[in-house]
């Protein structure tokens, strides 16, 4: 893409507001190429007009003003696709989650807040009529099939989730910690993947995206942040339809209580790169997971959901922190 195209893209992501740190400086150069004098765009965007010439000045401005761009392969294309769309779906599911939730119990006294913002690995917290929180969520999405799970855990691989083992340690130890109960809202979407999802943005917005991740600029993760809110709040098509899709699928929940009980008595089955001699060896960067039938340790929303309305939300703290859902 040329310097052109790609302030063009970024221009209509952003608009007027105040850019993503990463691209804070591409905003000035913008500016200046719309005829505005250097000392002002410096100043618009915080920083020194000699920072800004010397950009402006470079052969390259846009890596310049980037810290400079590696190359784009096909490799590299790919990556910052399929993070862009794991991303997307992660963010889908979260709303789609919200929107169940309040759909479910739109008249009843109880709210539920995203709190994924905050870097944690909780995303949801249900809320009292007083904004007290009550439950800690944490909103799974998978669309990989495992087509090796009949040999390899014991399970159909259209009934089987996979959940990495430190997020079960991490769940019950803010379970302790807090008091109170965690769990877990699963979905999927066979073959729904994060590189699917990545293929479906827009091309001109995944080019100018893909020169921005492939850069040195600081804060990269936030200009991803700022792209997929762009995309969501636009509801573009790759978001919609995701949602959509997401939103439809069958959910489950699945307490941390339970999920750790399960992993305690099904270790070596389910567990199986416990039984793969140099494990990360054969399989590089993938995680240590527990493996779930969908349909046996896990519990439909929607009998949640019910458990939830006609019992109530102590039977439910109960049931959850004994891992009996």
């Amino acid at each position: 893409m040329t310097e052109s195209d790609i302030l063009g893209i970024l221009s209509q992501i952003f608009e007027d507001d105040e850019w993503p740190e990463a691209v804070r400086v591409l905003r000035g150069l913008l500016l200046v190429r719309g005829g505005m004098p250097v000392t002002q765009a410096a100043r618009s965007i915080r920083t020194t007009n000699r920072t800004l010439q010397k950009i402006i000045d470079a052969e390259d401005p846009i890596s310049a003003a980037l810290g400079g761009v590696k190359t784009l392969d096909e490799l590299a294309r790919k990556k910052a696709a399929r993070a862009l769309g794991q991303m997307l779906l992660g963010r889908a599911a979260e709303m789609a989650f919200l929107q169940l939730f309040r759909d479910a119990f739109k008249d009843e006294e109880l709210d539920i807040v995203d709190v994924s913002e905050e870097g944690s690995d909780t995303d949801i917290r249900l809320t009292d009529g007083k904004g007290r929180a009550l439950y800690r969520i944490n909103i799974k999405y998978f669309g990989a099939v495992f087509r090796r799970a009949p040999e390899m855990v014991g399970l159909s691989a259209d009934d089987c989730f996979a959940l990495a083992t430190y997020k079960i340690k991490s769940g019950i130890e803010k379970q302790q910690t807090e008091g109170k109960p965690y769990f877990f809202a699963i979905v999927g979407v066979a073959g729904m993947t994060a590189d699917t999802a990545g293929a479906q943005f827009p091309h001109d917005l995944m080019e100018a995206a893909i020169v921005v991740l492939n850069s040195n600029a600081k804060q990269r993760r936030r200009f991803e942040d700022s792209l997929i809110d762009h995309v969501v709040q636009k509801d573009l098509p790759v978001f919609s339809y995701n949602f959509k899709r997401i939103y439809d699928a069958p959910w489950y929940i699945l307490s941390a209580e339970r999920a750790a009980r399960l992993m305690r008595d099904k270790l070596f089955e389910r567990v199986f790169a416990l039984s793969i001699r140099n494990f990360t060896r054969v399989f590089p960067g993938a995680e240590v997971d527990m493996h779930f039938s969908l349909k046996s340790d896990l519990t439909r929303l929607p009998v949640f959901f019910e458990t939830l309305r006609d019992e109530g939300r102590e039977k439910v703290a109960t049931l959850l922190s004994r891992g009996d859902l």
